[in-house]
């Protein structure tokens, strides 16, 4: 096993504490960025708008009709929507101020590719899901992926071993975690062994809709057996979950930050394979330079920035490197991107350098004409 398979410093817990079980489809997330837009809107109107859509929805569209999780049953409001705006800002694709809702810069990218992918949930939209799960959540994701490996589960399963292996989880990465990190991990420790007063019930509203989501991206498949729902691994999403990497003191899957940037598009062609994959590692410099400077004049026109010459950084490496890979079959990593703005490219007329400032969100990316 290599070193890119093994997690020797826990640099995070992520993990999304604000869940609730109808908060189960993604692609409502994706309608309520759609209704947003570039508007800013009062929680009523948004409101007003996702139930319009949503019985819309429920009379064209009979898996969503026979599904939970809507928000409206029968021509009736339920009270998920609430849960979806909680379930948008913890994704960080909205933005609240008071009782108005906006769109997050992160967002506009999500809009890209929706508005430029005729599947109703594309494969660009199912890994762009993915990656900010793993930014925000890999801890709750990866935890459920763990347990289902062992062997399929159900609901009642799930939540009756949630307490004591969430637990091992949290042990288990506390050795490995830096001193803020280890505050992160003592706080959920403490939550769940002396605040819950009912862990299992809770564990219903962190559990499920996790499950739910890793469906729609492929990674698990959801059966029904009498009245029992089972959780397993499809045959990609298994692949998937044996090249995800370990904690260096168990077998628990484990990512951090560096692994991010580093692996996470190369494991992704294991659960979206495409044909004909390259990987950007394997091309010449004179076509490296000409994908990523086609790439980068495109996130000009999609990344949202007061300033067309600054391109927020984290933003551009999230399109440029889901755009390579769903549209043109190329692997290319968040680091490889990187090392080459390091360098400077020149493209056509312009130029784009790199300007660190430390944290990645306060990092851009500098446009010339020359």
């Amino acid at each position: 096993m290599n070193d890119s398979n093994i997690i020797y410093k826990v640099d995070g817990f992520r993990f999304i504490n604000s869940l609730h079980t109808t908060a189960r489809q993604l692609p409502i997330c994706s309608e309520i960025i759609k209704q947003l837009s570039n508007k800013q809107l009062p929680k009523d109107i948004l409101f007003q708008l996702m139930v319009k859509w949503s019985i819309q929805e429920e009379s064209i569209n009979d898996k969503y009709k026979n599904s939970k999780g809507k928000l409206t049953q029968n021509g009736k409001a339920t009270t998920a929507f609430k849960n979806y705006l909680d379930l948008c800002e913890s994704l960080k694709l909205v933005i609240r101020l008071n009782d108005f809702y906006a769109s997050s810069r992160l967002s506009f990218v999500l809009k890209y590719f929706m508005e430029h992918n005729d599947d109703n949930f594309s494969k660009a939209e199912k890994i762009f899901y993915l990656l900010q799960l793993f930014l925000v959540d890999s801890d709750g994701i990866l935890y459920v992926l763990d347990e289902i490996n062992t062997s399929s589960l159900n609901q009642k399963a799930l939540q009756v071993n949630f307490k004591d292996n969430f637990n091992l989880r949290l042990v288990t990465k506390q050795i490995l975690a830096t001193p803020i990190v280890k505050n992160s991990i003592n706080e959920r420790y403490r939550t769940i062994n002396y605040v819950w007063q009912n862990p299992e019930k809770y564990a219903e509203h962190l559990l499920i809709p996790r499950c739910e989501w890793l469906t729609t991206l492929g990674i698990l498949d959801i059966k029904k057996n009498g009245s029992s729902t089972i959780y397993s691994f499809t045959s990609n999403g298994r692949v998937f979950f044996e090249k995800l990497p370990v904690l260096s003191n168990s077998k628990l899957k484990d990512i951090n930050e560096i692994w991010i940037f580093q692996n996470f598009f190369s494991i992704i062609n294991f659960l979206y394979p495409g044909n004909n994959t390259i990987s950007f590692k394997d091309m010449d410099p004179k076509q490296k330079i000409n994908e990523l400077g086609f790439s980068l004049d495109n996130a000009l026109k999609v990344v949202k920035t007061s300033n067309s010459f600054k391109i927020p950084l984290f933003d551009c490496l999230v399109f440029i490197c889901i755009d390579l890979f769903s549209s043109k079959n190329i692997i290319i990593e968040m680091s490889d991107v990187l090392d080459m703005l390091k360098a400077g490219i020149t493209y056509g007329l312009k130029s784009f350098n790199l300007k660190h400032e430390g944290r990645l969100n306060e990092s851009y990316i500098i446009s010339e004409i020359i």
